[in-house]
């Protein structure tokens, strides 16, 4: 199988698929009317061990159950929209992360995720380094250790450059002025400006993921090129140099990378 390969995403709904590829997506649909989740990652086409990444989408109004996802940190990148979670001592707290946002909620952290908005769908990833279950109705917490909700947003910077980084010995270092960094995962939103080419400094280390986010792109490992638009996703075998390359010669384009530890 070639070190870079396209992943396609599933079509809606998938029940099935859900409960076969991550059962943790059958929680999510079962028990929240107005909001649609399926898997990126485990795919197919990547039988990930270490990485997870989930789309979902909710609609306008919409309130999840009250939950918490088990001992695992939760990555959330906002694709669209607004997405607000409640959470705090009796759910009486909200953290709004918006489009272009990245986002955390950390282990054991109660949260009801909802879409504030009146008009339109909000859509963003959530990313894991398990797959699995990870959903976990339970109550309003009544205290909370030094008042901390456990989740914590990561604005998107005014003016982002075209990322030349030196190489790093450091894993899962950062690789843009756009970083979220887990215990054993890193998320990095990638500027590249119009005809240039962005090459990681070294080797991929672990299950890694790279989405489209802007501007048509091409993705190569040295021997194998593959061509995408906004919304297109490919996984990267451990091991992998590659580098991408922003097709438009009059506009920037981005990238959304998604690396495991392991």
């Amino acid at each position: 199988m070639c070190a870079l390969r396209g992943i396609p995403l599933p079509e809606q709904p998938i029940e099935e698929k859900r409960s076969e590829i991550n059962p943790g997506l059958s929680a999510i649909a079962g028990l929240n009317a107005g909001i649609s989740a399926v898997p990126v990652l485990p795919n197919p086409v990547a039988l990930t061990k270490h990485l997870s990444i989930t789309l979902f989408s909710t609609e306008p109004g919409g309130l999840s159950e009250t939950h918490h996802h088990g001992e695992l940190d939760t990555g959330v990148y906002v694709i669209r929209g607004t997405i607000g979670f409640k959470c705090g001592v009796g759910m009486l707290d909200y953290v709004t992360m918006r489009q272009g946002e990245l986002g955390f909620i950390g282990p054991l952290a109660v949260h009801a995720e909802n879409n504030p908005e009146a008009e339109g769908w909000s859509t963003g990833l959530s990313i894991r380094d398990t797959a699995g279950v990870f959903y976990f109705p339970c109550a309003a917490p009544t205290a909370l250790p030094e008042g901390k909700t456990g989740l914590f947003v990561v604005p998107r910077p005014q003016q982002t450059q075209t990322v030349a980084p030196a190489a790093s010995d450091r894993k899962l270092g950062a690789l843009s002025t756009h970083h979220l960094r887990a215990r054993r995962f890193a998320v990095d939103r990638i500027e590249i400006a119009p005809g240039a080419t962005w090459a990681a400094p070294d080797a991929t280390t672990g299950e890694t993921a790279l989405l489209a986010l802007a501007g048509p792109v091409s993705v190569s490992d040295g021997a194998t090129s593959l061509e995408g638009a906004k919304g297109s996703w490919w996984y990267l075998d451990d091991g992998t140099r590659w580098s991408v390359h922003n097709r438009a010669a009059d506009r920037p384009a981005e990238v959304l990378l998604v690396r495991s530890s392991s």
